[in-house]
């Protein structure tokens, strides 16, 4: 009598479960663009990309960026109106980073809604959850690292969020160049011109520095100087003082 009551009681739960678990389901799936979806707090988690702070927001304890933020570090946003549409990607970027404050309200207390959106958003592909806070779509930085080949790295003690990208060396040079002439403009300064000669040299002096384990200097192992190496591979030299930049892998360096 036990085995049969409890077979019924497991019967019962499971379509209980599949009654209710389908009336979420729909809920979950009739939401209205505009609709409340909770609440985003105040938090003191630092988020960087790249060593470079990005504001974040706390929602339902996990940590999201707001999309169009993410052109000061490395991705490109496109949007495509008819299909509401957002795809991010791994390029150049085309913003300067934001000057990003500390939090200065109670940790926990309400910062903004979170509101339904039809926009869609995708990385690299793949569709990864977005939401409406404050106009601006939100998505999660883990799917964003995820689906980059990022690396995320959570410590809790000084409560900061820290994320590195891959990088391809071409492209990392130029992400280095283009945050250079961003910066820049920002100073009204006319932006710098690519010149592959000149990248070559650098490129060779770099390789020299490497093989021939010197300090970050502009004389070479056979003690040319940065005027020298130009002018031997046919390049004017117009102005032979200034610096040379060395990239390495997580950043820049200069060299009086």
């Amino acid at each position: 009598m036990r085995r049969l009551s409890r077979f019924f009681m497991a019967v019962f739960c499971i379509v209980a479960m599949a009654i209710f678990g389908s009336n979420v389901a729909a809920q979950a799936g009739n939401n209205n663009v505009g609709d409340f979806l909770g609440h985003v707090l105040h938090t003191d988690i630092r988020v960087s990309i790249e060593d470079v702070p990005i504001m974040g927001y706390n929602f339902n304890n996990q940590t999201f960026v707001v999309a169009r933020d993410l052109t000061a570090h490395g991705f490109t946003i496109s949007w495509d109106e008819a299909s509401r549409r957002v795809d991010i990607a791994r390029g150049t970027s085309t913003t300067l980073p934001q000057n990003v404050a500390g939090n200065v309200h109670p940790v926990g207390s309400i910062a903004f809604d979170v509101l339904y959106t039809d926009i869609v958003t995708y990385v690299n592909g793949s569709r990864i959850d977005s939401f409406n806070v404050d106009g601006a779509t939100v998505v999660r930085i883990t799917d964003v690292v995820r689906l980059t080949g990022g690396t995320y790295n959570w410590n809790p003690t000084e409560r900061t969020v820290s994320v590195q990208m891959p990088h391809n060396s071409e492209n990392f040079v130029r992400e280095v160049f283009d945050l250079v002439n961003n910066l820049r403009l920002s100073y009204t300064l006319a932006p710098l011109q690519w010149h592959d000669g000149l990248t070559y040299v650098a490129d060779t002096h770099l390789l020299d520095i490497y093989q021939n384990n010197l300090t970050v200097t502009n004389t070479g192992s056979d003690g040319t100087t940065l005027a020298q190496r130009v002018t031997r591979h046919g390049i004017d030299v117009l102005s032979p003082s200034g610096f040379t930049m060395v990239v390495t892998k997580n950043r820049s360096r200069e060299s009086p």
